[in-house]
């Protein structure tokens, strides 16, 4: 029977997996070289650097990771040694867009901005991208994005541009170093130069598209951040945390339904690999939906009883943060459910909730 090594932070791998493997579940610091030498699969998130140092002289030849993002998987070595590997594109992407609303309703009470008259920068028109732009049209939010991707015509502007235009800028993209348009620092210190001191940047991509010195030296001129990545993680600046107007330990795409989206992704990439049928596995391990409850008709307070930023701030802010127990609060988060898996009874934001669920 074919062999998995889990990573056992990724739920549901045994609902699915068992059906068709023999499941081994370990934490994220026990996939080892030497761990990985009698299983057939590997099933990981981003925190596992998936290369020649992991892989080599194993019997692995499938890799799955329950992720959007790719950058901890060295794929030129992997196609190199013949193994093929997996991603979940999209699957988490309902997830962050909730949290960027989320950090949106959070700063439009506190600086007294209502939606309408927030005009909002897209950086990156992905999955998560593409779908928060169609949210904040339905919102009424006026919007810009850019994207080298995306054919200008289309409406895709210049990074700078968009920076000295928009009051809150907010970033959805991969981390890359080459190809056409690397991300890597994409925004240093002459980026800033077009964002002013009154604006808002929110970061739920990766840590390294923003320059760690700059950011700071941006912040300390009045600008506000809120972050959910960070430079060099897990090891995070406790100087930097002080700074943001909120900050979370990498949990903007931690939604149950994304969760499910992405082991339910990879166990029918395996059953495509193996070339079995999947036996028509449609069963879900979730129970009911949520219901969310408010008598308020303002939209912030729609989103912030659909998830509150501010309770995974507090979290983090407690005390001094270390690496521990940065990792410690992202591995042991309680997933929230995003709009998909979440109803009300409150019928004046029932079309709009039925709106934002439909963008998963």
């Amino acid at each position: 029977m074919f062999k998995i090594l889990a990573d056992k932070a990724i739920p549901f791998t045994e609902f699915y997996f068992s059906s068709i493997a023999e499941v081994t579940r370990v934490a994220a610091s026990e996939i080892t070289n030497q761990r990985c030498e009698s299983f057939d699969g590997l099933l990981i998130r981003s925190v596992t650097q998936v290369d020649e140092s992991l892989l080599s002289n194993t019997a692995i030849k499938w890799v799955g990771t329950a992720t959007i993002g790719i950058e901890h998987l060295d794929l030129n070595w992997l196609k190199s040694n013949f193994i093929q590997w997996h991603s979940a594109p999209g699957c988490n992407a309902l997830a962050v867009v909730q949290y960027v609303l989320s950090a949106l309703a959070v700063w439009s009470e506190q600086s007294a901005k209502p939606f309408e008259s927030i005009t909002a920068g897209i950086v990156g028109l992905g999955e998560v991208g593409s779908r928060l732009k169609r949210a904040l049209d339905y919102l009424s939010v006026n919007t810009r994005y850019c994207d080298p991707f995306v054919n200008s015509g289309d409406g895709s502007i210049a990074l700078t541009q968009l920076l000295d235009e928009c009051d809150v800028v907010t970033l959805h993209v991969p981390l890359t170093k080459n190809g056409s348009a690397p991300t890597y620092y994409l925004m240093d210190e002459r980026a800033f130069e077009h964002l002013a001191s009154d604006k808002l940047l929110i970061n739920a991509a990766r840590g390294d598209v923003i320059q760690g010195k700059a950011l700071t030296s941006w912040l300390e001129k009045g600008g506000q951040a809120i972050l959910d990545v960070w430079p060099n993680e897990p090891n995070i600046s406790n100087q930097l945390l002080n700074k943001v107007l909120v900050g979370t330990p990498h949990i903007a795409g931690y939604s149950i339904e994304g969760k499910l989206n992405a082991t339910t992704q990879l166990f029918h990439r395996l059953t495509e690999f193996l070339n079995i049928e999947n036996n028509g596995f449609e069963s879900s391990p979730l129970s009911e939906s949520e219901w969310i409850e408010s008598d308020s008709k303002s939209l912030t307070d729609l989103l912030l009883a659909s998830y509150n930023i501010l309770d995974d701030h507090k979290q983090l802010i407690v005390s001094d943060i270390n690496a521990e127990r940065f990792s410690s609060l992202r591995n042991n988060y309680m997933f929230r459910h995003d709009y998909s898996g979440q109803k009300t009874k409150n019928d004046h934001w029932a079309a709009d909730l039925q709106y934002l669920s439909s963008l998963k």
